[in-house]
C-alpha cells in the first residue's frame, strides 16, 4: 500500500512539474510576442520541409557538410527566404540569421 502511495505522490509530482514548465514556456512566449509586437517584428519565412519531421532538411545538411559544401547550401537558403529564416528539425523550430540584430 505504501508503495502505492509514494508512486501517486511522485506522479502527481512530475505531472505538477510538467504543467508549471509548459505555463512558464506559454508566459515566455506571450512575453516575447509582446515585445516583437511593440518593435513591429515579422516573423521570419519559414524552409518548408519535404518530409515528415524536417528529416529532408538535416538529410540535406549532413550531405552537404560530407560534400564539404555546408555553407554553400546555407548561402543557398538565406538567399532563397532572405537573411533570417525558420526551419523544424524533429518538430522543434530552429533560426537562422546572418544578421546580428535580430538575435537581441
Amino acid at each position: 500500500m505504501r508503495e502505492i502511495y509514494l508512486l501517486l505522490v511522485a506522479s502527481t509530482c512530475v505531472i505538477a512539474l510538467n504543467i508549471h514548465k509548459a505555463i512558464k514556456k506559454d508566459e515566455e512566449r506571450r512575453a516575447d510576442k509582446a515585445i516583437g509586437e511593440q518593435y513591429g517584428c515579422l516573423p521570419p519565412p519559414r524552409l518548408q520541409n519535404q518530409r515528415p519531421l524536417g528529416v529532408d532538411r538535416l538529410e540535406q545538411i549532413f550531405r552537404a557538410n560530407t560534400e564539404s559544401r555546408l555553407m554553400e547550401l546555407f548561402l543557398f537558403h538565406f538567399r532563397q527566404t532572405g537573411y533570417t529564416l525558420e526551419q523544424v528539425f524533429l518538430a522543434t523550430p530552429a533560426f537562422g540569421t546572418v544578421e546580428p540584430a535580430n538575435l537581441e
